[in-house]
């Protein structure tokens, strides 16, 4: 009984600080949690639901830890805790094709960590995931262009782990025709150029004009008003050159997927 109790009070102390619209109480809440390690343990702890699927006792705090990545990896409370969702999101595939309260799967929130070398094993589990995803999509009756254009098919694509001559292979499983391809395309381009410098103004760039800028030229656009570009600017920049070297990397593909090209080569230094 008395666990019982425990448990429905690590419940409750999750519940204040997720739905906390004060930054004081959500802070406190967040040191308490990251101090205890009976919570973060059963957070990340595993359980069949009823069906048998299994599921995290806190999907709503992995979710969270997961979106923290760079912070929690920093932080030695938290790190093993982060390990130890990405290692059961890995292993299992029920766990990795779950929604999370923003939408985004689990496994979708996990490849975004680039800095995790991923066995041929985890790699075959997440595409296996991926495409039970789009069987899914086919089985309701949806067409490949109703699905989100930033999903675990997106995450694949920006992943180290896949080589460039994978990602050409994945294309068809993924997109099921050049056309389709073309359609998910335009809308990175539309999404990614969606940036932000670091004085909160819009940058003022067309879409397809962005794969023009170097990293350099990023640093002075998104300090925006300052003379000299911050490390808070520098951040921003390094993330939207990430997202440039994505996109020539897809326009290659792209090229090779709608000309039908049997094989390509893409330079280590894109």
């Amino acid at each position: 009984m008395e666990k019982l109790k425990t448990i429905d009070a690590v419940k409750n102390d999750l519940n204040t600080m997720l739905c906390s619209t004060s930054s004081m109480i959500f802070n406190q809440k967040w040191e308490e949690i990251k101090n205890s390690e009976f919570i973060m343990d059963w957070a990340c702890s595993v359980h069949h639901d009823k069906d048998g699927y299994e599921k995290f006792n806190s999907p709503s705090l992995c979710s969270f830890i997961l979106d923290l990545q760079e912070e929690c990896m920093l932080d030695e409370r938290v790190k093993h805790i982060y390990e130890k969702i990405v290692d059961e999101i890995y292993a299992s595939e029920s766990i990795a094709s779950t929604y999370c309260v923003d939408g985004e799967t689990f496994l979708s929130k996990v490849l975004r960590n680039h800095n995790i070398e991923l066995t041929e094993n985890q790699k075959k589990k997440a595409l296996r995931t991926a495409e039970d995803y789009i069987l899914a999509a086919y089985n309701d009756g949806l067409d490949v262009t109703d699905l989100p254009e930033f999903d675990v098919r997106f995450e694949i694509l920006r992943n180290p782990n896949w080589s460039t001559a994978e990602k050409y292979q994945l294309l068809n499983n993924f997109y099921s025709c050049p056309e389709n391809f073309d359609y998910f395309m335009n809308l990175w381009f539309y999404g990614l150029s969606n940036a932000y410098d670091v004085t909160g103004n819009k940058i003022g760039w067309e879409p397809q004009d962005m794969l023009f800028y170097d990293f350099d030229e990023l640093r002075c656009m998104f300090a925006g008003s300052n003379e000299e570009p911050t490390k808070a600017s520098d951040v921003l920049a390094e993330r939207s050159f990430e997202n440039i070297k994505f996109l020539k990397e897809m326009s290659i593909l792209r090229t090779a997927y709608v000309n039908g090209l049997p094989r390509i080569k893409v330079s280590s230094n894109k």
